[in-house]
């Protein structure tokens, strides 16, 4: 079988006129089209809207925020991820931060049906300066605790939260029987 150049080229020529006929071509490039989008799509990591609660500079109350956070490469949690984000700040311009820069996330662990969360003491006492005394936090701590409270809770509705600083549970009861009672007779 001898293959002719004439042949294949009429041959070419026929495909390519009925490929460029109305009905296949507008289905091909619907086709490509579609492929693009599913390609861009599934090539960019997911993002998981998270609603963030900000205090207002206004009135102190908790606003929301949403943001839109992707997965992380390092296998971090999710709550972690939402943990750091709040204590970064909000992008509003009507809403305060909860802690100065630097307040670090230590811990972000969850169980089969608790959250733990733990901050650096610089959420609640604020930046510890060069002279050794701290600089007074953007809000007070009730606030901030409220804050974090609020959007853990938010976010991930299932899980019983408990929010440590420094390792400690703010507001719990002291467990060493001799300072509860020095601080009662005080």
């Amino acid at each position: 079988m001898k293959i002719d150049i004439a042949s294949v080229t009429s041959k070419a020529v026929g495909l390519f006129e009925g490929f460029l006929r109305p009905r296949v071509l507008w289905f091909a490039c619907l086709g490509i089209s579609l492929m693009v989008s599913a390609g861009a799509v599934l090539a960019r990591p997911f993002a998981r809207p998270a609603t963030l609660w900000f205090p207002s500079l206004e009135t102190g109350r908790l606003l929301p925020e949403v943001r839109y956070m992707r997965g992380s490469d390092t296998g971090e949690l999710p709550e972690a991820l939402v943990a750091r984000e709040l204590l970064l700040g909000p992008a509003r311009t009507d809403s305060g931060p909860i802690a100065m820069p630097g307040t670090d996330l230590r811990l972000a662990h969850r169980s089969a049906n608790a959250l733990y969360v733990d901050v650096s003491a610089g959420m609640l006492f604020g930046r510890l300066g060069k002279d050794g005394v701290y600089r007074a936090p953007p809000v007070e701590p009730a606030t901030a605790l409220e804050s974090l409270r609020r959007t853990m809770s938010w976010n991930f509705p299932r899980r019983l939260l408990v929010l440590t600083v420094e390792g400690r549970e703010p507001y719990a009861p002291d467990p060493d029987p001799e300072t509860a009672e020095t601080v009662k007779k005080e």
